[in-house]
């Protein structure tokens, strides 16, 4: 590369012709840009336009006003949350506060009653949680027992209650109501014996309400009886009735409701489970069951352990939980059965035939307890809406009752019922308690008489052991010191340590100091423990020797007295209550009936006649029974013709009746006439089975002049003895030699 002069300046000239030519061009594009034509001006006027608007919007977004107005809502919505929080969180302390005294109220108030589950715990100690489970339990308490009335209702068959295979929230599309629900008509339980008061105080009142009821006083519960029946019974029956019925029918229509939603759908028979009856379970091997099966000891009688009980009863829980289960699709697949069965003709006079299955269901007789048959005696025009009384939901005695008691019509009646019932009938229970008073020593037996006494004593208190007591000559050689000391002297005071060496002095002082401390403190509680056996001694003596003495005095007529009112009021009490469930039980049995039934719900239910089935083996009873429905054993005179004619039906097939029927019609109304002669016709124109069939089957014919016949032969014989002289013109009469003589002659 030359680096002269002259090439120096040649490339000066190139480079400068090269930049001409550069700003030649350069200016051109520059002309064709700023052109009107050229993209590059159509976007500068654009970008012009945009400035402009820009500019315009610059001075439309002034956020000044707009600040002023946010500052002052960022203050008030800071400052009222806080204070809103505030004012929350006092609120909620005085209400947390609230809540804690009524807990502390509530406890102070219910600690000393007793719940269900305490009761069963109880009984069944083994069941009572402990320790974790205990203090849980405190928090989350679940449910301890079984349900009453279960077991019975699974395994008779009933399925009262009992939801249908596709649900329904407890609600059967055919449902069955048991005549044992207890839900339906419970039986009032007989009163309890009432408990002795806090404290023991007047037991000889809750000994004698006792041996009342024992005795069982039938006049004192009439005298109760007729007070509510003019105080309380007059209203409350039509209270109760007016309840129940709103309940019954709502309980229909929302059957009906269930039923229009879902169809009816087969329930297949339930298969027994593979594991024996709870109650058969543990039969073997042990001894000492309960009402369940459960054992509480060994085939030895020997009680049964915590764990073995517990292991037990798990296996219990799982064969009962099988069976229970069983029994309750046992009872829906019977429901379903007597559904299909009820519906399978449904026809005015058919019979319901109950299958093999649920002959249990089969209505009993109340007198004979007897099998019924079961006959449809009306039914509604629309048989798709057709339902059996206790297809409804029973109504429950127990919970209309306690509506009718908060009904404000009764609500003042029933406030001090009792005690108005007891000054009532006051002079008649006191006068029986009396009497019993009188005649039962074992109701004072303990009963100490009442007199002025002297503030009661208290038990002596025993001391509270001190913390860190032990015995002196025993605190070095046992406990965590033994194993540092190998020898001691007559007082318990370490001479060597355990490998032998002799103590030194200084340890040897502080083991003595600390050796007296806890001697002062032994015999101080010894001291102590003395004094309080002393006294305790001295009180148990006081004690034996006041009972004694109450055992030796009489009690005075004016403590009798008082405790056969207090008794009497807690009889009479009692009775009050034992009355008034009777009395809903008994409407509330007339209205599952449907005795109350509206209109609207008696036009669609079935209704339906009871028969005892009964075995017929003679041809008079059963031509009797098609004209004797009610079975009253008595028919209408005036269906003698259509009695011997069924008589020469012979359905029994015995033939020994059955000519009967070959008796004229004249002949027949003779007999009826013979039977009114003889007084044998009733006043509604009927005659008893007995005699008719004594009538009919008697053989004596009278034979004497002016004896009316007493039987059917003997009322035909005079028939058709008056006809033929009706007929024929006697003048003379033969004896049997003159007839035989005429008959020789025209031979």
């Amino acid at each position: 590369f030359a680096c002269d002069s002259v090439a120096f300046d040649a490339s000066m000239a190139a480079l400068a012709a090269q930049a001409l030519a550069l700003g030649q061009a350069m200016d051109d594009a520059v002309a064709a840009m700023r052109a009107p034509t050229s993209p590059w001006s159509a976007m500068g006027e654009a970008i012009s336009k945009a400035s402009e608007d820009v500019a315009g919007l610059a001075g439309l977004l002034d956020c000044a006003p707009v600040r002023a107005h946010w500052d002052v809502l960022s203050e008030q919505l800071c400052g009222g949350v806080l204070t809103g929080y505030m004012a929350a969180g006092q609120v909620w302390l005085i209400v947390g506060g609230l809540f804690l005294l009524g807990a502390v109220a509530e406890y102070k108030l219910w600690r000393h009653l007793r719940d269900n589950r305490s009761l069963w715990f109880d009984e069944h100690e083994d069941d009572r949680p402990t320790g974790c489970r205990k203090l849980c339990a405190c928090i989350l308490a679940t449910g301890v027992g079984d349900v009453e009335g279960d077991e019975e209702e699974g395994a008779g068959g009933a399925a009262s209650g009992a939801d249908d295979s596709g649900g329904g929230g407890g609600f059967s599309l055919f449902r069955r109501r048991s005549r044992d629900d207890a839900a339906a008509a419970p039986v009032p339980k007989a009163p309890k014996a009432p408990k002795a008061q806090k404290g023991g105080k007047d037991v000889a009142a809750a000994r004698l309400a006792t041996k009342f009821h024992e005795a069982f006083d039938l006049s004192i519960e009439e005298a109760v009886g007729g007070f509510l029946d003019t105080e309380l019974f007059a209203d409350y029956a039509g209270i109760f009735v007016d309840l129940a019925v709103a309940d019954r029918v709502a309980a229909w229509r929302a059957l009906e409701r269930q039923r229009k939603a879902k169809k009816v759908q087969e329930v297949p028979k339930p298969s027994e489970p593979l594991a024996p009856p709870p109650s058969e379970v543990f039969r073997e091997g042990y001894t000492d069951h309960d009402a369940e099966g459960f054992p509480k000891s060994d085939a030895e009688g020997n009680p049964l352990g915590k764990k073995e009980i517990a292991k037990l009863r798990k296996d219990f829980g799982v064969c009962k939980k099988a069976w229970d289960k069983y029994h309750e699709d046992r009872a829906k697949y019977c429901d379903w059965l007597l559904y299909k069965a009820r519906r399978e003709h449904l026809e005015v006079g058919a019979e319901i035939e109950y299958p093999e299955d649920i002959a249990h269901l089969r209505p009993t007789s109340g007198k004979t307890q007897k099998k019924m048959k079961v006959f449809v005696r009306r039914l509604p025009e629309d048989t798709s809406r057709a339902v059996w009384a206790d297809e409804i939901k029973p109504m429950a005695p127990a919970a209309i009752d306690l509506r009718c008691r908060k009904d404000k019509s009764l609500a003042k009646r029933f406030k001090g019922l009792e005690a108005r019932c007891f000054d009532h009938v006051e002079s008649k229970v006191v006068e029986r308690l009396m009497a019993l008073a009188k005649t039962d020593a074992s109701i004072w037996e303990g009963v100490a008489p009442q007199k002025a006494k002297p503030a009661a004593k208290k038990p002596p208190t025993p001391p509270k052991e001190p913390k860190g007591l032990v015995d002196p000559k025993a605190m070095f050689s046992g406990g965590a010191d033994a194993a540092k000391y190998g020898a001691f002297d007559d007082d318990g005071l370490p001479t060597q340590k355990a490998d032998g060496e002799e103590l030194p002095a200084k340890e040897l002082a502080a083991l003595k100091k600390k050796q007296a401390a806890a001697k002062a403190m032994w015999e101080k509680h010894q001291a102590a423990t003395a004094k309080y056996e002393e006294a305790k001694k001295a009180y148990d003596a006081s004690v034996a020797g006041e009972a004694g003495e109450a055992a030796e005095e009489e009690i005075p007529a004016e403590q009798k007295e008082k405790s056969c009112k207090a008794a009497g009021l807690t009889v009479v009490g009692e009775l009050v209550q034992k009355l008034i469930l009777e009395k809903a039980a008994e409407l509330a049995e007339g209205v599952n009936r449907g005795d109350k039934d509206p209109d609207e719900l008696k036009d669609v239910v079935v209704v339906q006649d009871l028969r005892e089935e009964e075995v017929i083996t003679d041809p008079v009873l059963m031509a009797i029974r098609k004209f004797d429905e009610e079975h009253t054993n008595r028919v209408a005179a005036s269906h003698f013709r259509e009695l011997f004619d069924a008589m020469a039906a012979d359905e029994l097939g015995v033939g020994t009746h059955s000519f009967y029927g070959d008796i004229a019609d004249a002949e027949v109304e003779a007999a009826r006439a013979t039977v009114q002669e003889l007084g044998l016709e009733g006043g509604e124109g009927d005659i008893a089975y007995l005699d008719f069939k004594q009538f009919i089957e008697s053989k004596e014919v009278e034979t004497g002049p002016g004896r009316p016949p007493t039987g059917l032969a003997g009322s035909i014989m005079a028939h058709r003895v008056q006809a033929y002289l009706g007929q024929h013109d006697v003048t003379q009469l033969f004896s049997p030699r003159s007839w035989r003589g005429e008959v020789e002659k025209e031979e």
